[in-house]
């Protein structure tokens, strides 16, 4: 990546260090770590994966082994349901979160709301101080190109969005009950508004 000589191997593991010795001894921060590993991927990526965020300091690790633009990743949801005030969820790179801009969002806002904070390995970004507009808007823009330098790698993995079976009872229930609309669960699941019509005459 083109910034990636901004920050050091270590820079991750030096500033939750920072962190933890800036928080009262008697309530250290939690430091949780997530991933998320493509179904159609060894299983020993996800032990990998899980390895490494250990390394990076990770007291607990969740891993789904869901899509990116799965709507339903129970592993993340647990992880944020851990999370308490000042505690950390690390990732090693933002689209582990999610690879639509608008869910990422969604997650950044709802652990910032429960107090806690959020630390990406590949793209140097971290929620420990407010950052300048152009930090954070650096940090997008790395994210985003990892995101295509992936997809163009990696073409082996089927990365269309679709809608799996579990995700679609979930839009569905929301659909049913009138908590969502079709066009936002369109939206919500990253596909065209014809797939949901789809999947409800199915």
């Amino acid at each position: 990546m083109g910034n990636s000589q901004d920050k050091s191997p270590s820079s991750v593991g030096t500033l939750l260090a920072k962190f933890k010795n800036s928080a009262n001894a008697r309530n250290a921060p939690q430091v949780i770590g997530y991933g998320r590993v493509h179904p159609g991927r060894p299983n020993d990526i996800a032990v990998r994966l899980a390895d490494q965020l250990r390394c990076l300091g990770c007291e607990r690790v969740f891993v789904d082994r869901v899509k990116g633009s799965a709507v339903t990743k129970p592993e993340l949801d647990e992880a944020i349901a851990s999370l308490g005030q000042g505690d950390v969820l690390v990732v090693t790179s933002l689209e582990q979160i999610s690879w639509r801009d608008d869910s990422l969002w969604e997650v950044l806002l709802l652990i910032s709301q429960r107090g806690a904070h959020v630390l990406a390995d590949l793209e140097a970004f971290s929620t420990f101080e407010r950052a300048e507009a152009s930090v954070f808007v650096n940090a997008m823009v790395r994210f985003a190109q990892h995101v295509r330098e992936i997809r163009l790698s990696d073409a082996s993995i089927d990365r269309r969005e679709k809608i799996s079976d579990d995700d679609w009872r979930a839009l569905e229930a929301k659909i049913t009950r009138g908590e969502l609309s079709k066009e936002d669960a369109a939206v919500k699941a990253g596909v065209s508004l014809s797939t949901i019509y789809r999947r409800i005459a199915a």
